[in-house]
């Protein structure tokens, strides 16, 4: 496993360089897999817009005029949260690299980079309005494409997606909160994802509607990025060893024939050090789990891809928006449904039945996307039996 990016060019490359290590695998495939989501998001929307079932709104704005007092202020309030950040890493990188992900989200900075980046960032807001400014100011009226605005929707995703994670994940795991809840709320681990994907769908529709994006096709788009995002992100699990790992595995099928840790896999090097001491390793790393476990986070990235084939092949011949979310929705719930029955949770007893939390929310996922399927359906037929 690679706990981080330092770890892994170490074992790769055998380059020491320890200020990667700040970069952990998971944080960084979780960045990859939102750059990935919002790709694909913006494919779909520019491929919509091409095919005119969507379409932009007009925006007027004011040129020419000096940078505001406002404008000034909040560019110097960026500049000032990211320079004291900036500052804290490179003055006080050792106790940074311990746990950056607490560090980042903690209230500790440089006050003094952090003044000098804030100004900074204001004298620019500053020398681009005087660049443009005119004698006399006007205004310019111009179309806002929904494709223009994937910026801003990814970003609105993924702030209320790991916030939306990490709730569900404290609810799930409340023992732990009660024991260190700083510690728990501020940490980057335990992270679930379909309570981000709860949030972050809430906040992308209500984003969507302020942007007269229409729901139906946003929200077909958005479940080709959240697969795809889903994907990525699993990988990132894998390679880090996040503990997010099935239970320990039965014995080996004779009639196997792909690589042994395919089946059973110890993740030697994991994140969590979770396990048993590595014979002849020395450092933070060195644990591996006594016994092989199913590798699910990587079942889930072939799944994932499986079901972005699938939802690829039919995003031009379903004609109903929103019926391709509603596909999305139930394939994703049969995937989560499935993988849970072999993956280390808690489980709850529900009308006599063993289930998960995930487990829970996938069946509602399941008759969500069947039961919303359907109105869609009766709807569309409606309005053609009408036209």
């Amino acid at each position: 496993m690679y706990p981080d990016l330092g770890f892994f060019i170490k074992q790769t490359l055998g380059v020491d360089i320890p200020a990667l290590s700040i970069v952990k695998m998971f944080g960084l495939w979780m960045a990859i897999a939102f750059v990935l989501g919002g790709y694909v998001l913006s494919l779909e929307l520019q491929r919509k817009e091409r095919d005119g079932v969507i379409t932009g709104i007009p925006k007027t704005v004011r040129v020419g005029e000096p940078a505001s007092m406002l404008e000034l202020a909040f560019n110097f309030l960026y500049g000032f949260l990211f320079g004291a950040k900036l500052g804290y890493i490179i003055f006080s990188f050792a106790a940074f690299s311990v746990d950056p992900a607490v560090g980042l989200l903690s209230l500790k900075g440089n006050i003094f980079t952090g003044l000098l980046m804030g100004g900074f960032f204001a004298w620019l807001k500053y020398y681009e309005k005087k660049r443009e400014q005119l004698d006399v100011p006007k205004d310019k009226t111009y179309m806002v494409l929904p494709s223009m605005r994937t910026g801003d929707l990814v970003i609105a995703a993924a702030i209320s997606g790991l916030i939306g994670a990490k709730l569900f994940a404290v609810m799930e795991y409340w023992d732990k909160v009660l024991v260190d809840p700083i510690g728990t709320l501020l940490s980057g681990s335990g992270l679930a994802f379909f309570g981000g994907l709860i949030l972050a769908a809430i906040t992308v529709a209500l984003f969507g509607r302020y942007l007269r994006i229409p729901v139906g096709h946003l929200a077909d788009a958005a479940g080709l990025a959240v697969i795809t995002g889903y994907g990525v992100g699993r990988i990132g699990c894998q390679l880090s060893g996040d503990g997010d790992w099935g239970i320990v595995s039965a014995a080996m099928p004779s009639w196997w024939f792909l690589p042994k840790w395919l089946w059973s896999f110890d993740y030697p090097h994991n994140v969590v050090n979770d396990g048993v001491p590595m014979p002849d390793c020395v450092g933070e790393y060195c644990t591996h789990l006594a016994q092989g476990v199913y590798p699910t986070p990587f079942y889930e990235t072939v799944l994932c891809a499986a079901i972005f084939a699938f939802l690829w092949s039919l995003r031009k011949r379903t004609k109903i928006p929103g019926i391709l979310f509603c596909i999305f929705l139930f394939c994703n719930g049969i995937e989560r449904f499935l993988i849970e029955t072999i993956r280390v949770n808690d489980h709850y007893n529900i009308v006599g039945l063993s289930l998960s939390q995930a487990q829970i929310i996938a069946i509602g996922l399941m008759l969500t996307g069947v039961g919303l399927g359907v109105v869609l359906w009766r709807s569309a037929k409606s309005d053609l039996a009408s036209a």
